[in-house]
């Protein structure tokens, strides 16, 4: 009974660490068209870390999956004015000596490895249990 709840333990604690530690989303793809073009577009516009505008002339017409580009009206990859948020705390670039921003790829590496070592410590843990159980049940039968 308590290996299993161990073992539910270990299951609960890999997958929360796993979320806990995330990276940012885009936005949900969008379907943008300019009327004096005919012209349409499908567009992210933006994270938490960024903000997209679309040019003068452009709207969102609703989700990309949701709506197609409307009939006579030209597909083509637009180029949006993108602005990075100043306090992200998910900024993953490179980043310079007088930032204090952690770098998170660095920061996601160690957390990954310490989980994972935990994983691997319970495992064995349980393996040796179960190893000296079995020693002990072969030593009573005999």
């Amino acid at each position: 009974m308590i290996k299993a709840k161990i073992a539910m333990l270990t299951i609960i604690f890999s997958i929360s660490a796993s979320f806990f530690y995330q990276l940012p989303t885009p936005m949900p793809l969008e379907m943008a068209i300019n009327e004096d073009t005919k012209q349409c577009a499908k567009v992210i516009l933006g994270d938490e870390c960024m903000t997209c505008t679309l040019p003068e002339g452009w709207e969102i017409i609703g989700r990309y999956l949701d709506i197609a580009c409307p009939a006579g009206y030209e597909m083509i990859a637009l180029d949006l004015d993108c602005v990075e948020k100043e306090n992200c705390q998910w900024n993953i670039g490179p980043v310079e000596k007088t930032s204090n921003k952690p770098n998170l790829i660095i920061i996601g590496s160690i957390f990954g490895l310490i989980c994972f070592g935990f994983v691997a410590l319970v495992v064995v843990t349980m393996l040796l249990i179960w190893l000296v159980n079995q020693g002990k049940k072969e030593k009573d039968g005999s």
